[in-house]
């Protein structure tokens, strides 16, 4: 009777302990599943802070742009060499355009401003800077700086078709980095910036500047300017 008695107990003991350890078992992959959890949500707010969707841009897409331009296809337009073309008058300065307003055709806001220098030899430098803001967002520019030429082989045409070879193209190009608030959320956005634009026969510009993050959508905010007074 005392070696059967003795026979349940570890049995009873055996038991026990093997209960304990699936318990701990299953309470550690929990706690490994909460911290896997917890790692995989920081990382995702980390990564789409620092790569944000093209959709970040949406808000200010303009597909009517003249001509539907895409600029990251006619990047090969830029021209090391430079040339004003024939129909431009030579400089021994560069033009400088300071301050330009850009403007969201769709609603007539403002979107930050550009300068725009166009050299004697045809090169170009412009920089997309400022602040601004659309409905509850709020844009900070920290880089926009571009680089680029003229290039007197494209002719300017209008909708109706009618040509003017008194407007020189221009095109330039570089990469733009900002800063959108919105109530306690912060993202940066960076992408590709290109600027296109005709200097025309009384030394006023008008074009647009390009945003993209994917090479296909693209945010189009346009500007006008005068002939400089220098």
């Amino acid at each position: 009777m005392s070696i059967l008695f003795q026979n349940r107990t570890d049995a009873c003991v055996s038991i026990t302990t093997n209960q304990k350890v699936r318990h701990g078992g299953f309470f550690t992959l929990i706690g490994l599943l909460v911290v896997i959890a917890i790692m995989l949500s920081l990382y995702s707010m980390q990564f789409s802070s620092t790569i944000p969707m093209a959709l970040e841009l949406a808000e200010d897409v303009n597909s009517n742009d003249q001509h539907n331009l895409k600029p990251w296809h006619e990047v090969d337009r830029i021209d090391n060499d430079h040339y004003l073309g024939n129909n431009q008058p030579e400089r021994d300065h560069a033009l400088c355009y300071d301050n330009v307003k850009l403007i969201n055709e769709a609603n007539a806001e403002r979107r930050g401003k550009i300068d725009v220098s166009i050299d004697g030899d045809g090169s170009i430098k412009s920089n997309w800077f400022g602040s601004y803001s659309s409905d509850d967002k709020e844009y900070d520019i920290q880089e926009g700086k571009m680089k680029g030429s003229t290039d007197p082989s494209l002719i300017y045409e209008n909708k109706q078709g009618e040509r003017d070879d008194t407007k020189l193209f221009f095109i330039g190009t570089g990469n733009f980095f900002l800063v959108k608030y919105q109530t306690s959320k912060t993202n940066i956005i960076k992408g590709n910036i290109y600027i296109t634009g005709w200097l025309n026969n009384d030394l006023s510009i008008e074009g647009s500047i390009h945003l993209t993050q994917d090479f296909k959508n693209q945010t189009i905010f346009k500007f006008y300017a005068s002939a400089p007074t220098n």
